[in-house]
């Protein structure tokens, strides 16, 4: 009976780690996605594409943390205005960096272009949840 138990106990950590992997590989997957999306959307050449990930991917991580900080606020009507300024705060710093590196319009076609990712991953994903 023991010994039943603790296969029981492995199996179950396998199917957890198992699933982590698979969520991670998905993430991999959509920011690969992304990637190309954007580095198409924008015709970034090889130089400006050099200067403008790193500063996108730290943007992003910026995101990924506020994020996570109010997460378990979403019913508190004062810390959904606080993400809402923090969030302009960072779009504002992030897209002056932006311009360092990349002409205005490829700039703003940046914004339209993570908004258009959003809208094409959605649509994938309804079609997909629908099958």
């Amino acid at each position: 009976m023991k010994t039943f138990n603790i296969i029981k106990g492995f199996f179950f950590v396998c199917l957890i780690c198992l699933s982590s992997f698979a969520a991670m590989a998905q993430n991999s997957g959509i920011n690969e996605m992304k990637v190309g999306f954007l580095t198409e959307e924008l015709s970034l050449s090889k130089d400006e594409a050099q200067k403008f990930w790193p500063i996108y991917d730290e943007y992003q991580d910026q995101k990924d943390q506020l994020r996570k900080k109010y997460s378990s606020k979403e019913d508190d009507p004062d810390a959904i205005v606080d993400k809402k300024e923090a969030e302009a705060a960072l779009l504002k710093k992030y897209n002056a960096q932006f311009k360092k590196v990349l002409p205005s319009d490829k700039v703003a076609k940046l914004h339209k272009a993570e908004a258009k990712f959003k809208k094409k991953l959605l649509e994938e994903y309804k079609k997909r949840s629908t099958k």
